[in-house]
C-alpha cells in the first residue's frame, strides 16, 4: 500500500511539473555523471558529479529523510553519503596496465538546488584518488557502471598534468557541459561510460596520437614542471651560495674571532 502511494505521488509531481513548469533539461527521472581525470606520476585523481533531475531526487530524499520531518539536515546528509559513496566506488572501475587500483575518498559534498514545482534537484561531487606504480607506458581504463538504469548525460574528461603525456585516449582533454552545470540544448546526451588512455613522463611513440579536445584540436600538454620545483631549487641554491661565501670567508672569520678573545688571554 505505501509502495503504491508512493508511485502515485510520483506520477502527480511529475505530471505537475510536465503542465506547470519547465523541467530539468534532461528529463526529471534523469541522473547524469561527469568525471574528470587526472594522471599524474605514481597518482591518479577524479572528480566524480552525480546530477539527480527532480524526481531522481526526490525518491533519494526519501531515504536521506530519516526523521521524516522534512528537512535534509547535514547528519542526515552525512549519513546518506556514507551508505552511498562504497556502491559507487565499487561501480567505478579502474585499472593501470590492466591491474585494479583502489579509489580513495578526499572529500565529499551533497548540495540541494531549486527545481522546478518547489521541488529539489540534487548534486554530489565526490573528489576521490587512487595510487598506481609507473612505467614508462601506463594503461589506464576506466568504467562507470553506476545507474545504469537511468537515463541521463555521462562525461568524461582526461586533465593534462604538467610532466606527463596523455596519449592513445578515447577521452577527450575538454568538457561540453561545464561539470553538469549547462547541458547543451543541440546536442544528445554524451553517453561516454568508459574510457582507455595511455600515458608517459618521457617521449610518447612515434605513432601515439595525442590527447585532443572535441574540436579535434590538440590539448596543450606541458612536460616541464618548473613551477612545481621552482621553490625548492631556489632555496637550495641560496643555501649553497651561502655556504660557499662561508667557505672563502672562513679564515677571516677565525681571524675575527682570535682577536676578539685575543684581550682576554693577555690579561
Amino acid at each position: 500500500m505505501k509502495h503504491t502511494s508512493r508511485i502515485i505521488q510520483i506520477a502527480l509531481i511529475a505530471l505537475s511539473i510536465t503542465l506547470n513548469a519547465t523541467p530539468h533539461p534532461l528529463g526529471n527521472f534523469t541522473v547524469s555523471h561527469f568525471t574528470r581525470v587526472a594522471t599524474d606520476a605514481g597518482e591518479l585523481r577524479l572528480r566524480y558529479i552525480v546530477d539527480y533531475a527532480e524526481i531522481a531526487a526526490f525518491q533519494e530524499l526519501q531515504t536521506l529523510d530519516a526523521n521524516r520531518d522534512g528537512l535534509y539536515s547535514k547528519p542526515e546528509k552525512d549519513a546518506w553519503l556514507a551508505r552511498t559513496l562504497p556502491q559507487w566506488l565499487a561501480g567505478l572501475r579502474m585499472t593501470a596496465d590492466g591491474q585494479p587500483l583502489t579509489l580513495r575518498v578526499l572529500n565529499q559534498s551533497l548540495t540541494l538546488l531549486p527545481g522546478a514545482v518547489k521541488l529539489f534537484t540534487m548534486r554530489i561531487e565526490c573528489e576521490l584518488e587512487a595510487s598506481f606504480t609507473i612505467s614508462a607506458i601506463t594503461r589506464f581504463t576506466l568504467t562507470d557502471s553506476n545507474h545504469t538504469d537511468r537515463q541521463g548525460w555521462h562525461e568524461i574528461v582526461l586533465e593534462p598534468v604538467p610532466g606527463v603525456t596523455v596519449f592513445d585516449s578515447t577521452a577527450f582533454g575538454d568538457g561540453v557541459t561545464n561539470e553538469l552545470k549547462a547541458y547543451p540544448e543541440d546536442k544528445a546526451p554524451l553517453a561516454e561510460r568508459a574510457a582507455e588512455w595511455s600515458v608517459t613522463t618521457g617521449t610518447p611513440p612515434a605513432n601515439a596520437k595525442l590527447l585532443r579536445a572535441r574540436d579535434g584540436q590538440l590539448i596543450v600538454q606541458s612536460r616541464q614542471r618548473a613551477m612545481r620545483w621552482r621553490k625548492p631549487l631556489l632555496i637550495c641554491l641560496a643555501l649553497g651560495a651561502l655556504l660557499l661565501a662561508l667557505t672563502r670567508w672562513r679564515r677571516r672569520i677565525r681571524l675575527v674571532v682570535a682577536n676578539f678573545f685575543a684581550p682576554a688571554r693577555n690579561e
